[in-house]
């Protein structure tokens, strides 16, 4: 095949890819993520290499300098290193953005722990001192004042909620994350600032709470800001009660987790394009365990293993 001939398929390939620019192959390369940007990036290189191996391989047969079959050969190995060099390129950076969301999750999760033990000891120093000067007003303004105090400075959103899930108490954190004035969210329920599709599973663990079958959840849901944008939030909750064991009302703390999802979401779809992109080669690829199972292959390898030897 002569070099104007290729560039001719080149040209005519690259205009069939671009005549449909909202699905297949070119709706992964031409939209705004993570995983498209970095196909834009490694394209040009995956189209002008092969080109230029072709060009190099004409001028060196037409100088007397390789033969043919050494330049089919030149040409196939050529391939075979951009291709392998860019598939373990793909899955080094996809492993580094696992592990780097891995030690995320993890900070995040011993965070939530910790600020959720720190709340206990608060609410249970509080139903102590409740317990022990219930019987003067004074007592009950100055525990009032302190726990408001509490609230209001956590790190997080944090609220109090009636039994019936209203709000009677809520901080400014809390606001934040909801886009929703104090006033505006005393006006709230739970129900409406949940995102129905999660709606039922925190109310299960609610009613878990009041059944006394545990002290306390936590739960990843979604949640409807004012705006009705949604915002992922790791919920934690639990039930103070009173000296008889009697069910007074909910506490409920809220960390913004939306980037820790967006960063979930970014790794899958890397994922995704990768496993794409190594089905896509024209060469057979596989990896394999070190107890020899078969942990990937592709297209070509498939076909490759179906030939007769």
């Amino acid at each position: 095949m002569s070099l104007p001939t290729a560039l001719g398929l080149v040209l005519a390939s690259l205009g069939f890819f671009a005549a449909r620019p909202s699905s297949g192959l070119a709706r992964l390369v031409l939209t705004e993520r993570a995983g498209s940007r970095t196909a834009r990036r490694v394209l040009p290189f995956v189209f002008l290499f092969p080109i230029a191996v072709g060009w190099i391989s004409v001028v060196a047969r037409e100088h007397g300098l390789i033969d043919t079959q050494f330049s089919v050969l030149l040409f196939v190995l050529s391939a075979i290193a951009l291709f392998s060099m860019l598939t373990l390129f793909s899955v080094r950076w996809i492993n580094r953005s696992e592990i780097s969301l891995i030690e995320t999750k993890v900070e995040l999760e011993r965070r939530v722990a910790e600020r959720t033990r720190e709340l206990e000891n608060a609410v249970r120093r509080l139903e102590d001192e409740i317990a022990l000067r219930e019987s003067t007003e004074v007592a009950r303004r100055v525990t009032e004042a302190r726990f408001r105090h509490a609230l209001e400075f956590a790190a997080i959103g944090t609220a109090i909620i009636t039994l019936d899930r209203r709000f009677v108490e809520v901080n400014y954190a809390l606001c934040e994350i909801l886009g929703y004035g104090e006033n505006e969210m005393l006006e709230l329920d739970f129900r409406n600032i949940t995102h129905p599709d999660d709606l039922d599973a925190t109310l299960r663990q609610a009613d878990k709470l009041l059944a006394g079958e545990q002290n306390a959840f936590q739960i990843e849901q979604r949640c409807l800001r004012k705006d009705r944008s949604t915002v992922w939030v790791m919920l934690s909750e639990s039930l103070v009660r009173d000296a008889n064991q009697k069910p007074m009302f909910f506490v409920v703390q809220a960390e913004d987790i939306s980037q820790r999802k967006q960063a979930e979401q970014a790794l899958e779809e890397n994922r995704a394009l990768l496993l794409e992109i190594i089905d896509a080669l024209p060469v057979p690829f596989a990896l394999k365990a070190e107890d020899t199972r078969w942990l990937m292959t592709n297209r070509a390898m498939a076909a490759y293993n179906r030939k007769p030897v």
